[in-house]
């Protein structure tokens, strides 16, 4: 689908759910744009169904040989540069702690994303995975960024 065929899908789905009254938790789209608008004096940031990419900071992967990835996408990018240390032969609260390839994935900030009328309101950025494969930066822009779409049509 091309992001502008992301928002008429997400439409749809956003108007089976309100047809047959159910929230946005039971039915999700991650990066929900068409969930509920965060309030100005939030205490916990957006979104609230924790659609947020967790890439090294609130989740990472863990292969099936046990190594860690911030990101189960980002554990086949770059021959391994995104693998790290195996859980079987290291502490977890340590390895979450001072990992440096989690630490660098905490880095990540959707540079790409500032100033986009969608980001930290209803959405956080997209996949800094596909941005990474798109343009070689996880800041950059999702590819399926939906930003240029005014009602699903293309632009």
């Amino acid at each position: 689908l091309s992001p502008c065929e992301v928002i008429v899908a997400a439409r749809e789905v956003q108007q089976v759910r309100a047809e047959r009254g159910l929230d946005s938790t039971r039915v999700r789209i991650n990066y929900d744009l068409f969930g509920p608008v965060a309030p100005a004096d939030a205490y916990r940031p957006f979104p609230f169904d924790n659609s947020k990419c967790p890439v090294g900071i609130s989740g990472f992967t863990v292969t099936a040989d046990g190594r860690i990835s911030p990101c189960g996408y980002m554990a086949s990018l770059d021959n391994g540069r995104w693998l790290g240390e195996s859980l079987l032969e290291a502490d977890f609260l340590d390895v979450w702690q001072n990992n440096p390839i989690l630490a660098e994935a905490r880095l990540i900030r959707r540079a790409g994303c500032v100033g986009c009328r969608f980001h930290g309101k209803r959405c956080n950025g997209g996949c800094p995975v596909s941005a990474y494969v798109a343009h070689g930066d996880a800041d950059g822009v999702d590819p399926y960024c939906v930003n240029a779409c005014e009602d699903g049509v293309e632009p």
